[in-house]
């Protein structure tokens, strides 16, 4: 199962609970290359792109990365044995890439070769 509902601020209190999940940190200080541009991330955050918008840049971005591809394709794999959880510094996961990502993360097979 992939989840969303973890972010940094609660990280130890998730690890605590599920001592067995496997915590995906996909934020943009950790390097991780499911992170969002800076650019694409500055963009939003000063609202001058809406969120369908950072959607689709979002989107486009991860899926033109190879790597990132792979890295979903791995995690959705683990999903069927362990509980992931997607975390980043956003407390509402339904305005922030982990939803997206998550989406992208559940249907990568039909993407993946």
């Amino acid at each position: 199962m992939i989840r969303t509902d973890c972010y940094l601020a609660v990280l130890k209190k998730y690890k605590e609970q599920y001592p067995d999940a496997v915590f995906e940190i996909v934020t943009r200080s950790s390097n991780s290359i499911l992170a969002p541009s800076w650019q694409l991330l500055r963009q939003y955050k000063s609202d001058k792109i809406s969120f369908d918008e950072y959607i689709e840049r979002y989107k486009k971005e991860i899926l033109s990365r190879r790597s990132a591809i792979d890295l979903m394709f791995d995690i959705n794999h683990a999903s069927k044995k362990y509980n992931i959880f997607l975390v980043c510094y956003e407390k509402d996961a339904k305005r922030c890439h982990r939803s997206i990502l998550k989406e992208l993360i559940e249907n990568i097979e039909s993407i993946h070769e």
